[in-house]
């Protein structure tokens, strides 16, 4: 069973990355950030949600909890996704490093120090540099081929 579930959970995070790649390579930067709003969103609704369960299961405090955490991430999505902007970019950067220092392999390598720079200029375009939107729509482009290389790789793996 875990062998399963381990090959299910490969299958989506390839079906995912297909679709993330794509959406860098048409939208770049901006399509990230459209990306974490609509992320924080989706979450906040699924708080709500999950605080009206919580309600129906008569844990009315924690259900409370819940809605208003999900109204507050609604209404707040984009000063949020800006925040989540900034950890995305230190991610990338931590997992870049992490990459360059365990993996080896020249496709690895490549898409490591992709990740590295994408969340180096992640980090300024939400500090406000102006002139890394440029150069941070070029990574997001490497980037997103990538991930889409990297998902068709997984996917006929199987």
């Amino acid at each position: 069973m875990g062998i399963v579930k381990f090959t299910l959970n490969r299958i989506w995070y390839a079906i995912a990355m297909l679709v993330m790649g794509i959406l860098l390579i048409v939208g770049g930067v901006n399509a990230a950030n459209s990306i974490m709003s609509v992320i924080v969103t989706v979450i906040g609704v699924l708080a709500i949600v999950f605080g009206v369960f919580s309600i129906v299961a008569h844990q009315i405090g924690f259900g409370v909890a819940e809605i208003m955490i999900g109204a507050l991430l609604i209404s707040f999505a984009w000063t949020i996704a800006w925040v989540a902007f900034l950890v995305m970019g230190a991610m990338m950067i931590v997992y870049g490093i992490i990459g360059l220092i365990g993996r080896h392999g020249p496709r690895k390598i490549l898409s490591d120090v992709v990740s590295l720079l994408c969340g180096v200029l992640i980090i300024l375009v939400g500090c406000g540099c102006g002139w890394a939107w440029s150069f941070a729509n070029v990574f997001f482009y490497v980037a997103g081929a990538f991930m889409i290389i990297d998902s068709i790789l997984t996917l006929a793996m199987f």
